[in-house]
């Protein structure tokens, strides 16, 4: 799997990003996630850093440290289940839809002063969820969470999580936000986003996303202006874009995932005896990549942008696609694998 980032003319080395995160303090939102998790287990596992404050939601009647609680029991955090490293996270019970997410003004003052880098992963990814509740968590939610970061005294970086697919229109997808809506200007979008209520954002839905296949690329292409269109000069931010996610390769162990998303979710109906028949086209490549590569994608891109942002404050938000030239293997391909060894293949997956 090639990467392709745009990345300083000076070679980034292992020791260069070593040397970013150690000792360093980072806040991760969205830990809880698929790429939160592995992100986290990566951290803990081979980057020295001295803390991380995990936000974390009470849900189901469990508490921040529950939950944690519960994360950590699994196996993926089999080797990293050590005393001086689960010490390193600070679990931050949040309520994101109060003001300053709920916490204590002792502990929102002392995050203010110590983090320096910022990894957000929070996204709901439900393709077909009703357009405020996903523009309200995809976009404004991750806009209340830059303006916070505006207060940061040693931030260096805050890295966003987008997805390449959010430029689906795109013949071929540069390294750029692309800020053309289909219902008018970025901010006629954003003020009808926020005055419209939910019902009538229903029935305008097919008006305003138009080509947009569902409201999840929708929201991500909004969010990736106004990343750019209101923080692009403020703060030290870039913007990662995976393509479809698979479980582990490599890192920490081979099949591990803790969902049934995406192509999982296609080798399961197989499995099920639910996906007999498939809708697809045969001939496009599949545009892959494991979890634990993007983890370390997203990592490389956070010291990248923090390099970029102490030579220059360019008011272009720094964008990185995860992308493979060498990809050969197209969705008929797969769907020929899965039905001549489909048990074999779904055993090799971990949760």
């Amino acid at each position: 799997m090639v990467i392709a980032l745009t990345l300083d003319h000076n070679a980034v080395t292992m020791s260069n990003c070593l040397e970013f995160y150690s000792g360093s303090t980072v806040l991760l939102a969205g830990g809880t996630g698929f790429l939160g998790k592995t992100l986290l287990e990566k951290i803990l596992r081979c980057l020295d850093v001295r803390k991380i404050y995990l936000l974390i939601r009470t849900k189901r009647g469990c508490c921040g440290e529950q939950r944690l609680k519960t994360i950590l029991e699994d196996r993926l955090f089999d080797r990293v289940r050590k005393p001086e490293l689960i010490a390193k996270i600070v679990p931050v019970e949040v309520d994101y839809a109060t003001k300053d997410f709920g916490l204590a003004p002792e502990l929102a003052c002392e995050i203010r002063k110590e983090v320096e880098i910022v990894l957000y992963c929070i996204a709901t990814v439900k393709m077909m969820a009703p357009l405020k509740e996903t523009v309200e968590t995809n976009v404004f939610l991750a806009r209340r969470m830059l303006r916070w970061c505006r207060t940061f005294s040693r931030l260096q970086a805050f890295l966003y999580t987008s997805t390449f697919y959010c430029n689906f229109d795109q013949e071929i997808c540069k390294e750029k936000v692309y800020k053309d809506l289909p219902f008018g200007s970025y901010d006629i979008v954003m003020n009808m986003m926020e005055h419209l209520s939910v019902e009538d954002c229903e029935q305008l839905k097919n008006t305003i996303l138009q080509k947009f296949p569902n409201t999840y690329t929708f929201s991500k292409r909004l969010a990736e202006i106004m990343i750019e269109s209101e923080f692009g000069q403020a703060l030290p931010v870039a913007i990662y874009r995976p393509p479809v996610i698979t479980p582990t390769y490599r890192e920490p162990m081979l099949g591990w995932t803790d969902n049934s998303y995406g192509p999982v979710a296609f080798v399961k109906s197989f499995w099920d005896g639910l996906g007999l028949v498939k809708y697809e086209n045969a001939r496009v490549k599949c545009d892959l990549a494991p979890i634990d590569y993007c983890a370390n994608a997203v990592l490389i891109c956070a010291y990248d942008v923090a390099q970029k942002r102490r030579v220059s404050s360019d008011a272009c938000v720094p964008v990185y696609n995860h992308h493979s030239n060498m990809v050969k293997t197209t969705f008929g391909d797969m769907t020929s694998c899965i039905g001549d060894s489909r048990k074999g293949f779904w055993e090799r997956i971990i949760w």
